[in-house]
């Protein structure tokens, strides 16, 4: 996607732009620059020479994002150059960006002159450039600015050498290594890699991070943290939906680690030649940053975020099971963000382990539907809780308001209820409630608990049907350190 002085490594000109305008080569950086590439990117060298200079540096340069680093809520430019639509007479000056500072958009605007097209709300955009895209769907707010929703740049069916994904609001990841820079007043950055699912992952982490992270959790912008390069293992083409595939499967599977939104985003693929050939331009789905995430997973448990990983992405990616577990941990996410009311987060976490408890018991058939309808909703929830040995006890020292709540009930029902009992039972008469007050909040923080025990039961059925073995944060606890973790309950 497009950027002006962006120093986008594998991008070269086409020849005929280089001979008109008799660009030289830099012989520091090798790289020549197009006066007239409204994208504003840099062209390198081919990869085959790049390769031949590393070889007597001795290390990986850093990974050179498409489009420059913002700062804390400052937009990205991603376009700047001739617009034709929104004149009705001549192309007009102008830029894309996207807007990072309390919600994030894709913005256009144009130097006001030449003849408007009055009276239209919708508009349809052509860009001049490398890269044709269809007409752009946009839209205006004032006579010069309005916003887009989504763009394509390139053929959707051209063949990928190599991508690049731009990540937002990522933490720092502990088993990232420290790469020293080989070139002089270029500074060292931390690099995290892995080999999964038949793709080759390379994530760079931008060398100011601890800068501009410092204040970023105590505000709601966004901020362009990590930028990644992705390319087959065995150095095969990929097509576009395959590289679509691999960015929602990494969307979940990071955003259900650390319990928010976290966006890899503007994707940018390249051919053979490093020339970039298709670029998405889309609003991604991010929450702002937080300094301790809210999620199952420690920060400090690096190598258990890579086992996760391994087993996450093949799993998100595979087209029977990946859409039965990206509606799984989209609840889960939801659920596990500790923001907003307590009751919609406990109806949205139960709506998850009801998707849950529907595929495993009838999908897979476990038992037949007949069977499954003649059970009760605690019965159905203890059933697979005790499948995946998850214990479904109460514990008065990490939930004392439940098992308060409990005791109070043995007595009213005349029986011995536990935790999936309890769960489903706050639950129910919070969305179908009789007499609301003094059934569900006559106890200090027993809604509270109730959501808590709700994304604990989510988080580790999803664990278990991955078959992740490591450690995690029991989401249970309301208080104690963010560091402290325990294996799963399986192990």
């Amino acid at each position: 996607m497009p950027s002006t002085g962006v120093r986008g490594r594998h991008r070269l000109l086409p020849l005929s732009c280089c001979r008109q305008h008799r660009l030289r080569e830099t012989r520091s950086t090798g790289s020549v620059r197009c006066p007239s590439d409204p994208f504003g990117q840099v062209a390198t060298m081919p990869p085959f020479y790049t390769l031949l200079r590393m070889s007597h540096q001795g290390t990986d340069p850093a990974i050179q994002p498409a489009y420059r680093y913002n700062a804390p809520g400052r937009p990205l430019r991603l376009y700047k150059g001739q617009i034709s639509g929104v004149a009705s007479d001549r192309p007009l000056r102008g830029e894309i960006r996207m807007d990072t500072s309390s919600n994030m958009s894709i913005a256009w605007r144009v130097d006001p002159a030449g003849s408007i097209a009055f009276g239209k709300r919708a508009l349809s955009l052509n860009l001049n450039g490398a890269l044709k895209s269809r007409p752009i769907e946009a839209f205006m707010r004032t006579w010069e600015a309005g916003w887009i929703n989504e763009a394509e740049l390139g053929s959707t069916s051209v063949k990928l050498a190599q991508a690049k994904l731009h990540w937002f609001n990522l933490p720092a990841l502990r088993s990232a290594r420290l790469v020293q820079s080989s070139e002089s007043g270029t500074p060292d950055f931390y690099r995290w890699e892995m080999e999964v699912a038949g793709w080759r992952l390379r994530l760079d982490r931008r060398s100011d991070y601890r800068a501009v992270w410092a204040d970023l959790h105590s505000s709601d912008k966004f901020l362009m943290t990590h930028v990644m390069e992705v390319a087959k293992a065995d150095a095969t083409d990929f097509t576009v939906d395959e590289l679509k595939s691999l960015r929602l499967a990494l969307h979940m599977a990071f955003s259900f680690a650390f319990g928010c939104h976290i966006a890899p985003a503007l994707p940018v693929g390249y051919d053979r030649l490093g020339r970039a050939v298709w670029k998405h331009w889309f609003v991604p789905h991010c929450d702002p940053a937080r300094s301790i995430s809210p999620g199952w997973w420690a920060e400090f448990q690096g190598a258990d975020l890579d086992s996760y990983l391994q087993l996450a992405i093949p799993a998100l990616s595979d087209s029977l099971l990946g859409e039965r577990l990206r509606y799984q941990t989209m609840f889960a996410i939801a659920c596990m963000i500790p923001t907003g009311f307590l009751e919609p987060r406990i109806m949205v976490g139960f709506a998850g382990l009801e998707h849950f408890i529907w595929h495993r018991l009838v999908v897979d058939r476990q038992m037949s539907r007949s069977a499954f309808d003649q059970l009760k909703g605690h019965e159905r929830l203890r059933h697979v809780l005790n499948s995946a040995s998850i214990p479904v006890n109460l514990e008065p020292a990490i939930t004392p308001a439940l098992h308060a709540f409990a005791q109070a009930e043995v007595v009213r029902q005349g029986r011995m209820l536990d935790a999936a009992d309890i769960a489903t039972q706050i639950r129910n008469r919070i969305v179908h409630p009789t007499d609301l007050p003094r059934l569900v909040y006559h106890i200090n923080d027993l809604i509270t608990e109730a959501w808590a025990l709700t994304r604990h039961f989510l988080t580790l059925l999803i664990l278990h049907a991955l078959g992740y073995r490591g450690s995690q944060r029991d989401l249970r606890r309301l208080t104690g350190s963010a560091h402290d973790v325990a294996p799963v309950p399986w192990s």
